[in-house]
C-alpha cells in the first residue's frame, strides 16, 4: 500500500524559473567581468612603465655623462614592449633637465605615453 502525503522536490515550472533567473544573473555578470579583466590589463602595463619610467630617471640622474644626452631604447617587460627615449640638458649654468618618455601600444593597440621630468642643481 502506498501512502500519500507531502510530496518532496520541486515542480518543471519551479526549476525553470530557477535556471532563468540564473541565466539572467549570468548575462549581466560575464560582461561585467569582462571588463574588470580588461582594465585589470591597462593598469598592469600602466605600472610596469611606471616602474621602467622610475628606474630610467634613476639611472639618467646617476650618470656622469655631459649634456646634452638623446638616446631611444626598447624595453620590454610583463610582454609588452616599450619604447624609452632619454633627454639630459643644461638649463641654466648649474641646472641639469632630465626627462624620461615611454611610450607603448596597449593590449586594444591603443598608443600610451608616459613622460617624467626632474631639475637637478649641480654644484
Amino acid at each position: 500500500m502506498k501512502k500519500f502525503g507531502v510530496e518532496r522536490g520541486f515542480t518543471l515550472a519551479e526549476v525553470l524559473t530557477a535556471l532563468m533567473i540564473l541565466g539572467l544573473l549570468a548575462v549581466t555578470a560575464i560582461p561585467a567581468f569582462a571588463e574588470l579583466r580588461i582594465r585589470q590589463q591597462v593598469q598592469d602595463e600602466r605600472f610596469e612603465a611606471v616602474q621602467l619610467i622610475q628606474e630610467q630617471m634613476e639611472r639618467l640622474q646617476r650618470e656622469r655623462v655631459v649634456p646634452p644626452v638623446n638616446r631611444t631604447m626598447e624595453m620590454s617587460r610583463a610582454g609588452t614592449m616599450f619604447r624609452v627615449t632619454l633627454h639630459k640638458k643644461w638649463i641654466h649654468s648649474r641646472l641639469l633637465e632630465s626627462e624620461v618618455v615611454i611610450r607603448w601600444r596597449d593590449f586594444r593597440k591603443q598608443e600610451q605615453l608616459l613622460r617624467l621630468r626632474a631639475r637637478q642643481f649641480m654644484p
